[in-house]
């Protein structure tokens, strides 16, 4: 199922400055299953195929829930582009940039478009915005929090993050 334009949509986005080259954060994000190393709330990822931009992986969440990544686009050593899935329904488009700062730093960031009608399908129309603004979206925040500070933590102390490291989720733990 694709998204349609009338489908109501929100923008998530947070960036963290990595203390390490552009290729190491680059080679940390583009290995298949990559999430087992860094992703606080990854119980399991496992790959399906990895072919760049033909690469599709699962996501198993602490909290048992599984999502389907299928990248859509895939810039060599800058980002790529991916959906998020579950059921063949498609209800999240996600973008990682990386840029290169200064002295072997760089910075990292995860831009998330929800499509919270899909989302919140189960709670009445005029709920949909009031709890994605007010509930969805401030969890979303903390959750790409949470995956870059696990993403700076492997790349700079070389060191595989713990379940929960950076704190609980209420929708992923």
């Amino acid at each position: 199922m694709t998204i349609s334009k009338e489908n109501k949509k929100i923008n998530v986005e947070f960036s963290q400055k990595i203390n390490s080259s552009i290729n190491s954060v680059w080679k940390a994000i583009s290995e298949p299953e990559n999430l087992n190393n860094f992703h606080p709330f990854c119980k399991q990822n496992k790959v399906v195929n990895w072919e760049k931009e033909r690469s599709e992986d699962t996501i198993e969440y602490n909290n048992g829930s599984t999502l389907h990544r299928k990248f859509k686009s895939w810039n060599e050593g800058l980002g790529y582009e991916l959906i998020i899935e579950k059921n063949n329904i498609q209800f999240a488009n996600v973008i990682w940039k990386i840029k290169s700062i200064q002295n072997n730093s760089c910075s990292i960031s995860i831009q998330i478009q929800l499509f919270y009608f899909i989302i919140l399908n189960n709670y009445p129309k005029f709920l949909r915005q009031f709890i994605a603004k007010y509930f969805l979206k401030p969890i979303m925040k903390n959750y790409l929090k949470s995956v870059l500070f696990g993403l700076k933590f492997f790349v700079e102390e070389n060191s595989i993050v713990q379940k929960n490291q950076f704190g609980k989720n209420r929708l992923f733990s």
